[in-house]
């Protein structure tokens, strides 16, 4: 019989083995069984100052080569995120080899964003307890931010759902620039993001069936017609207006 000693953070797991026994079944390892991957960002406490006394954070989550990344929250060290929803198409055995990297950046207009704070978690240990739970993520805070002694922390949830979407969704984005001239927002022409392209704005407003997804008021500033602000066409972008906002876009869901 032969002992293994695994450590995980703090738990420390003693197994036995038998090498005698048959070896366990690797198929499942490579099972192609749907699974969807959905994280709920609620908030994060005690993030690391990369601005004169503040931050102005944002979340990338990635798993393999797929990428999502959340709203900015402007000046906060606590930032609230209003419970944002990013889910992940996948497999059981995505679910068996692959981690979950999340990222917390400051967003430096101008030049490159500072990382606040990072995490990789498997996702093993999700797939085998599956179901919704509560997710409290210690962050492993960059060197350059270690004498501020933060214990920064970002919350949210996870959940494993046994099956992909059956519904598609039909969406379309609205994308607006700012125009110096006439000071107002203008529509964006095709190009200005690869892949965006023009839509037929006033043909959905009259159609009932097309509504715009607004965002839930977590202050004073938030837009409550929907719309989202950044100074440069792909992001970061944020829910409240600024003045160096030069373009907004918003989110228009069809419903049958």
């Amino acid at each position: 019989m032969g002992n293994a000693q695994t450590t995980a953070g703090d738990a420390t797991t003693k197994t036995t083995t038998d090498p005698m026994a048959t070896p366990p079944m690797t198929a499942t390892l490579g099972s192609t069984a749907p699974r969807t991957l959905r994280l709920t960002l609620s908030h994060a406490t005690n993030l690391a100052v990369a601005d004169i006394r503040t931050s102005d954070p944002f979340v990338v989550f990635c798993v393999g080569n797929e990428t999502q990344t959340s709203t900015c929250v402007a000046s906060s060290l606590n930032p609230v995120w209003s419970l944002e929803v990013f889910e992940f198409k996948l497999t059981e055995a995505d679910m068996l080899t692959r981690s979950l990297s999340i990222a917390v950046y400051d967003h430096d207009l101008g030049k490159s964003n500072d990382l606040l704070g990072s995490a990789t978690l498997p996702l093993a240990a999700f797939e085998a307890t599956k179901g919704r739970q509560d997710l409290e993520c210690p962050l492993v805070i960059p060197d350059c931010f270690a004498s501020q002694h933060v214990n920064s922390t970002l919350c949210g949830s996870v959940e494993v759902v046994e099956s992909w979407p059956t519904v598609t969704v039909e969406t379309r984005i609205e994308m607006q620039e700012f125009e110096l001239l006439s000071l107002h927002y203008k529509p964006c022409v095709k190009g200005v993001v690869e892949g965006w392209e023009p839509i037929p704005i006033q043909r959905m407003m009259n159609d009932p069936h097309w509504t715009i997804h607004l965002h839930v008021q977590t202050q004073d500033e938030t837009d409550t017609h929907g719309w989202l602000y950044s100074h440069g066409p792909t992001g970061p972008w944020y829910k409240t207006k600024f003045i160096a906002a030069n373009y907004r876009k918003r989110v228009w869901t069809y419903h049958p």
